[in-house]
Protein backbone atom coordinates (compact mmCIF):
# COMPACT_ATOMS: atom_id res chain seq x y z
CA UNK A 1 0.00 0.00 0.00
CA UNK A 2 1.21 3.36 -0.83
CA UNK A 3 1.87 6.28 1.25
CA UNK A 4 -0.70 8.49 -0.64
CA UNK A 5 -3.51 5.52 0.56
CA UNK A 6 -2.54 5.89 4.04
CA UNK A 7 -2.98 9.41 3.97
CA UNK A 8 -6.22 8.99 2.04
CA UNK A 9 -7.51 6.31 4.87
CA UNK A 10 -6.76 8.73 7.25
CA UNK A 11 -8.34 11.64 6.16
CA UNK A 12 -11.24 9.00 5.49
CA UNK A 13 -11.65 8.86 9.09
CA UNK A 14 -11.39 12.31 10.30
CA UNK A 15 -13.90 14.16 12.57
CA UNK A 16 -16.37 15.94 12.04
CA UNK A 17 -17.97 18.38 14.58
CA UNK A 18 -19.66 20.52 12.24
CA UNK A 19 -22.84 19.31 10.42
CA UNK A 20 -21.76 22.56 7.57
CA UNK A 21 -18.28 20.15 7.17
CA UNK A 22 -20.46 17.18 6.49
CA UNK A 23 -22.41 19.28 3.66
CA UNK A 24 -19.34 21.27 2.75
CA UNK A 25 -17.89 17.97 2.41
CA UNK A 26 -19.77 15.41 0.85
CA UNK A 27 -20.53 18.48 -1.98
CA UNK A 28 -17.10 18.10 -2.69
CA UNK A 29 -16.70 14.52 -2.62
CA UNK A 30 -19.38 14.67 -5.26
CA UNK A 31 -18.00 17.37 -7.56
CA UNK A 32 -14.81 15.78 -7.88
CA UNK A 33 -16.03 12.67 -8.14
CA UNK A 34 -15.22 11.23 -11.88
CA UNK A 35 -17.36 8.46 -11.77
CA UNK A 36 -20.83 9.62 -10.31
CA UNK A 37 -23.62 9.01 -12.52
CA UNK A 38 -27.42 9.81 -13.11
CA UNK A 39 -29.72 6.87 -14.39
CA UNK A 40 -32.46 7.98 -16.99
CA UNK A 41 -34.92 8.19 -14.10
CA UNK A 42 -32.52 11.00 -12.84
CA UNK A 43 -31.64 8.80 -9.89
CA UNK A 44 -28.14 10.05 -8.89
CA UNK A 45 -25.37 7.71 -7.25
CA UNK A 46 -21.96 7.86 -6.20
CA UNK A 47 -19.34 5.17 -7.08
CA UNK A 48 -15.78 4.80 -6.74
CA UNK A 49 -13.28 1.85 -6.98
CA UNK A 50 -11.95 2.14 -3.24
CA UNK A 51 -13.97 0.70 -0.59
CA UNK A 52 -13.14 3.24 1.97
CA UNK A 53 -13.68 6.51 -0.20
CA UNK A 54 -17.32 5.03 -0.39
CA UNK A 55 -17.41 4.59 3.55
CA UNK A 56 -16.58 7.97 3.78
CA UNK A 57 -19.61 9.23 1.46
CA UNK A 58 -22.07 6.87 3.44
CA UNK A 59 -20.77 8.59 6.38
CA UNK A 60 -21.08 11.78 4.88
CA UNK A 61 -24.42 11.13 3.69
CA UNK A 62 -25.78 9.66 6.72
CA UNK A 63 -24.56 12.70 8.93
CA UNK A 64 -26.22 14.91 6.42
CA UNK A 65 -29.62 13.44 5.62
CA UNK A 66 -29.90 11.25 8.68
CA UNK A 67 -30.57 8.41 7.08
CA UNK A 68 -28.50 5.13 5.92
CA UNK A 69 -27.67 4.42 2.68
CA UNK A 70 -26.48 1.38 1.29
CA UNK A 71 -23.05 0.55 -0.27
CA UNK A 72 -23.90 -1.91 -3.44
CA UNK A 73 -20.62 -3.81 -4.65
CA UNK A 74 -20.58 -4.69 -8.39
CA UNK A 75 -17.68 -5.63 -10.85
CA UNK A 76 -16.72 -4.37 -14.29
CA UNK A 77 -17.49 -7.97 -15.79
CA UNK A 78 -19.33 -11.07 -14.54
CA UNK A 79 -17.15 -12.56 -11.88
CA UNK A 80 -13.65 -10.69 -12.55
CA UNK A 81 -12.58 -7.41 -13.43
CA UNK A 82 -12.47 -4.01 -11.31
CA UNK A 83 -14.80 -4.23 -8.29
CA UNK A 84 -16.66 -0.75 -7.88
CA UNK A 85 -18.57 0.70 -4.92
CA UNK A 86 -21.53 2.61 -5.59
CA UNK A 87 -23.68 4.68 -3.23
CA UNK A 88 -27.39 6.14 -4.39
CA UNK A 89 -28.03 9.46 -3.57
CA UNK A 90 -31.67 10.39 -3.39
CA UNK A 91 -32.40 9.74 0.35
CA UNK A 92 -32.50 13.57 0.15
CA UNK A 93 -33.84 15.53 3.37
CA UNK A 94 -35.99 19.22 4.13
CA UNK A 95 -33.10 20.68 4.98
CA UNK A 96 -30.55 19.97 2.18
CA UNK A 97 -31.95 20.30 -1.06
CA UNK A 98 -30.33 18.34 -3.94
CA UNK A 99 -29.09 21.65 -5.45
CA UNK A 100 -26.94 22.64 -3.00
CA UNK A 101 -24.85 19.48 -3.88
CA UNK A 102 -22.71 19.13 -6.90
CA UNK A 103 -21.64 22.86 -6.95
CA UNK A 104 -18.70 23.91 -7.45
CA UNK A 105 -16.50 23.55 -3.52
CA UNK A 106 -15.36 27.14 -2.52
CA UNK A 107 -17.74 29.10 -4.51
CA UNK A 108 -19.21 30.55 -1.52
CA UNK A 109 -17.80 28.78 1.49
CA UNK A 110 -16.48 31.59 3.89
CA UNK A 111 -16.12 29.23 6.76
CA UNK A 112 -12.43 28.12 7.79
CA UNK A 113 -13.82 24.24 9.26
CA UNK A 114 -15.55 24.18 5.29
CA UNK A 115 -12.97 25.07 4.00
CA UNK A 116 -10.85 22.58 5.47
CA UNK A 117 -13.49 19.96 4.63
CA UNK A 118 -13.15 20.93 0.70
CA UNK A 119 -9.12 20.13 0.66
CA UNK A 120 -9.74 16.78 2.37
CA UNK A 121 -11.86 16.00 -0.03
CA UNK A 122 -10.17 17.10 -2.72
CA UNK A 123 -6.90 14.91 -1.60
CA UNK A 124 -8.41 11.86 -1.09
CA UNK A 125 -10.49 12.49 -4.48
CA UNK A 126 -7.26 13.44 -6.50
CA UNK A 127 -4.03 13.74 -4.31
CA UNK A 128 -1.28 12.45 -3.99
CA UNK A 129 1.89 12.46 -1.25
CA UNK A 130 5.66 11.91 -1.30
CA UNK A 131 6.74 9.05 1.23
CA UNK A 132 8.37 10.68 4.62
CA UNK A 133 11.27 8.86 3.83
CA UNK A 134 12.04 10.17 0.10
CA UNK A 135 14.20 12.63 -0.44
CA UNK A 136 11.88 15.06 -2.59
CA UNK A 137 8.71 15.82 -0.44
CA UNK A 138 5.69 16.93 -1.65
CA UNK A 139 1.94 17.03 -1.89
CA UNK A 140 -0.07 17.44 -5.02
CA UNK A 141 -3.61 17.94 -5.68
CA UNK A 142 -4.98 17.18 -9.03
CA UNK A 143 -8.45 18.52 -11.02
CA UNK A 144 -9.97 18.68 -14.29
CA UNK A 145 -11.02 22.05 -13.84
CA UNK A 146 -8.40 25.56 -13.44
CA UNK A 147 -11.04 27.52 -11.60
CA UNK A 148 -10.65 24.13 -9.25
CA UNK A 149 -6.76 24.50 -8.91
CA UNK A 150 -6.65 28.44 -8.40
CA UNK A 151 -9.27 28.25 -5.82
CA UNK A 152 -7.33 25.69 -4.25
CA UNK A 153 -4.41 27.85 -4.37
CA UNK A 154 -5.80 30.81 -2.67
CA UNK A 155 -7.19 28.70 0.17
CA UNK A 156 -3.67 27.58 0.60
CA UNK A 157 -2.46 30.88 0.36
CA UNK A 158 -4.81 32.36 3.00
CA UNK A 159 -3.62 29.63 5.67
CA UNK A 160 -0.20 30.65 4.95
CA UNK A 161 1.07 27.79 3.23
CA UNK A 162 2.56 28.68 -0.48
CA UNK A 163 1.97 26.56 -3.28
CA UNK A 164 2.71 26.52 -7.20
CA UNK A 165 0.32 25.70 -10.19
CA UNK A 166 1.08 23.62 -13.11
CA UNK A 167 -0.36 21.51 -16.20
CA UNK A 168 0.35 18.07 -16.43
CA UNK A 169 -0.90 16.27 -18.83
CA UNK A 170 -4.45 17.26 -18.99
CA UNK A 171 -4.17 18.36 -15.36
CA UNK A 172 -4.13 21.28 -13.42
CA UNK A 173 -1.86 20.30 -10.38
CA UNK A 174 -1.08 22.10 -7.19
CA UNK A 175 1.61 21.66 -5.54
CA UNK A 176 3.22 22.19 -2.04
CA UNK A 177 6.86 21.24 -1.73
CA UNK A 178 8.59 23.37 1.20
CA UNK A 179 8.12 21.00 4.41
CA UNK A 180 6.51 23.25 6.78
CA UNK A 181 3.58 23.31 3.90
CA UNK A 182 3.25 20.16 3.85
CA UNK A 183 3.02 19.37 7.53
CA UNK A 184 0.33 22.29 7.78
CA UNK A 185 -1.75 20.83 5.26
CA UNK A 186 -1.60 17.15 6.78
CA UNK A 187 -2.89 19.09 10.20
CA UNK A 188 -5.07 21.13 7.96
CA UNK A 189 -7.09 18.25 6.78
CA UNK A 190 -6.67 16.28 9.60
CA UNK A 191 -4.08 14.30 8.93
CA UNK A 192 -2.05 14.58 12.49
CA UNK A 193 0.09 10.81 12.05
CA UNK A 194 1.03 11.53 8.60
CA UNK A 195 2.19 15.03 10.03
CA UNK A 196 4.03 13.67 12.63
CA UNK A 197 5.74 10.87 10.25
CA UNK A 198 7.13 13.35 8.54
CA UNK A 199 8.80 15.59 11.17
CA UNK A 200 10.33 12.08 12.59
CA UNK A 201 11.85 11.07 9.44
CA UNK A 202 12.93 14.50 9.02
CA UNK A 203 14.67 14.54 12.55
CA UNK A 204 16.10 10.86 11.71
CA UNK A 205 17.34 12.64 8.67
CA UNK A 206 19.18 15.86 10.52
CA UNK A 207 20.45 13.12 13.17
CA UNK A 208 22.19 10.53 10.52
CA UNK A 209 23.34 13.49 8.60
CA UNK A 210 25.06 15.37 11.41
CA UNK A 211 26.42 11.59 13.05
CA UNK A 212 27.87 11.57 8.95
CA UNK A 213 29.12 14.93 9.08
CA UNK A 214 31.16 13.72 12.73
CA UNK A 215 32.12 10.87 11.20
CA UNK A 216 33.77 12.37 8.32
CA UNK A 217 35.33 15.02 10.28
CA UNK A 218 36.99 12.66 12.64
CA UNK A 219 38.00 10.43 9.55
CA UNK A 220 39.22 13.06 7.86
CA UNK A 221 41.33 14.00 11.37
CA UNK A 222 42.65 10.05 11.55
CA UNK A 223 43.45 10.53 8.29
CA UNK A 224 45.78 13.42 8.46
CA UNK A 225 47.54 12.35 11.80
CA UNK A 226 48.09 8.83 10.61
CA UNK A 227 49.59 10.83 7.37
CA UNK A 228 51.97 13.66 9.26
CA UNK A 229 53.08 10.74 11.85
CA UNK A 230 54.33 8.26 8.83
CA UNK A 231 56.04 11.24 7.50
CA UNK A 232 57.28 11.49 10.79
CA UNK A 233 58.84 8.49 10.82
CA UNK A 234 59.96 8.24 7.65
CA UNK A 235 61.96 11.64 8.45
CA UNK A 236 63.39 9.85 11.19
CA UNK A 237 64.27 6.67 9.48
CA UNK A 238 65.73 9.08 7.43
CA UNK A 239 68.23 11.05 9.57
CA UNK A 240 69.32 7.36 11.21
CA UNK A 241 70.27 5.95 7.88
CA UNK A 242 72.47 9.16 7.16
CA UNK A 243 74.19 8.94 10.56
CA UNK A 244 72.66 12.09 11.69
CA UNK A 245 70.24 10.83 14.05
CA UNK A 246 73.04 10.74 17.12
CA UNK A 247 73.89 14.42 16.85
CA UNK A 248 70.30 14.77 18.39
CA UNK A 249 69.89 16.00 21.98
CA UNK A 250 68.43 13.50 24.33
CA UNK A 251 65.20 15.44 24.56
CA UNK A 252 64.65 15.51 20.90
CA UNK A 253 65.81 11.26 20.58
CA UNK A 254 63.10 10.99 23.30
CA UNK A 255 60.68 12.30 21.42
CA UNK A 256 62.01 11.14 17.86
CA UNK A 257 62.27 7.13 19.39
CA UNK A 258 58.20 7.74 20.65
CA UNK A 259 57.35 8.38 16.69
CA UNK A 260 59.59 5.65 15.56
CA UNK A 261 57.22 2.98 17.85
CA UNK A 262 53.92 4.79 17.59
CA UNK A 263 53.43 6.20 14.10
CA UNK A 264 49.69 6.59 14.50
CA UNK A 265 49.63 8.37 17.68
CA UNK A 266 48.66 11.98 17.87
CA UNK A 267 51.10 14.46 18.98
CA UNK A 268 48.99 14.88 22.68
CA UNK A 269 49.46 10.78 22.99
CA UNK A 270 53.06 11.06 22.70
CA UNK A 271 53.24 14.31 25.20
CA UNK A 272 51.50 12.37 27.44
CA UNK A 273 54.12 8.94 27.19
CA UNK A 274 56.67 11.44 27.80
CA UNK A 275 58.74 11.41 30.97
CA UNK A 276 57.77 14.11 32.66
CA UNK A 277 54.39 14.72 30.31
CA UNK A 278 54.66 17.64 27.62
CA UNK A 279 51.69 19.00 26.03
CA UNK A 280 51.15 19.29 22.61
CA UNK A 281 52.94 22.15 22.17
CA UNK A 282 56.01 20.99 23.13
CA UNK A 283 56.04 17.72 21.23
CA UNK A 284 55.59 19.42 18.34
CA UNK A 285 58.19 22.16 19.20
CA UNK A 286 60.91 19.30 19.17
CA UNK A 287 59.16 17.76 16.28
CA UNK A 288 59.60 20.33 13.86
CA UNK A 289 62.99 20.77 15.52
CA UNK A 290 63.80 17.33 14.39
CA UNK A 291 63.05 17.96 10.89
CA UNK A 292 64.82 21.23 10.43
CA UNK A 293 68.08 19.40 11.92
CA UNK A 294 67.62 16.50 9.49
CA UNK A 295 66.86 19.16 6.72
CA UNK A 296 63.47 17.79 5.92
CA UNK A 297 60.79 20.30 4.79
CA UNK A 298 56.84 19.11 4.85
CA UNK A 299 57.83 15.25 5.09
Amino acid sequence: MSYTVEVRKMLCEAELKKNCCAVTELNAFLYFAQNTKTDSAGQRSFVTKEKYIAGRVAFLHKKVFGSRTEIYESRSKKGKGTVYYEISLNDMSENVKAEELFKRPLSLEENECCKKAVLRAAFVMGGAVSSPDSSATYVELYFAEEADALAVKDVLSGFGIKSGCSVRRDKHVVYIKNFEGICDFLILTGAQKAMLDFQMSKTDREVNNSVNRTMNCDMANIDRVSANGMKEKAAIEYLMSSGRFESLSEPLKAVAKLRLEYPLATLSELGQMMKPVMSKSGVSHRMKKILEIGGVKNP
